[in-house]
Order: C-alpha cells, then structure tokens, then sequence
C-alpha cells in the first residue's frame, strides 16, 4: 500500500508539472487552475516597474516591453514547475 500511495504521489505530480508546461492559449480550465490571469497581471504590473525603472518609456519600446512580458511569464512558468516538482518529491519520500 505503501509503495502504491508514492507512486501514486509522483504521478499527481508528474501530471500537474505536465499541464502547467502546456501551453497557456489551451483549455480554459487549465488556465484557471493554475490562476494564470492573475499571475500574468502581477507579473505584467511588475515588468512594467522594472522597465520603468530602467528609465525606458512603455509607450516607445512596445516590441521590447512585450519580449520582457513574455519572459518574465516564462519564468514565472519555470518556478512553479520546480515548486510542484519539489513538492511532490518531498511528499513522496515522507510516505
């Protein structure tokens, strides 16, 4: 029973890591399962402070700030993989 509920464990896992790395532009209910639409508001708030910061005008460097949204979601993507990843194998090895 035991060896089941820890490979049960990884393959959650294993799944959730899968449907956070497809794409965005999907099925709704993946989008809402992970909270993109807030996630990206955040992170779109928060690149445009940098990009403020940086002294650079939004308005001018449209092509740039769109580039720096999408990687700064890409690796807000990459985190979350790792945070699931890491939480699944630590809850694994404690069964």
């Amino acid at each position: 029973m035991r060896r089941f509920l820890h490979w049960l464990v990884l393959a959650c896992g294993f799944a959730l890591v899968c449907l956070r790395l497809y794409p965005s532009d999907g099925p709704e209910w993946i989008s809402n399962l992970f909270f993109d639409d807030a996630i990206r508001v955040k992170l779109e708030a928060v690149s445009l402070g940098v990009i403020g910061s940086l002294g650079e005008s939004v308005a001018e460097n449209a092509t740039y700030t769109s580039n720096f949204n999408s990687l700064v979601h890409t690796f807000a993507i990459l985190i979350e993989v790792v945070i699931i990843a890491v939480f699944f194998y630590l809850v694994a090895r404690k069964i």
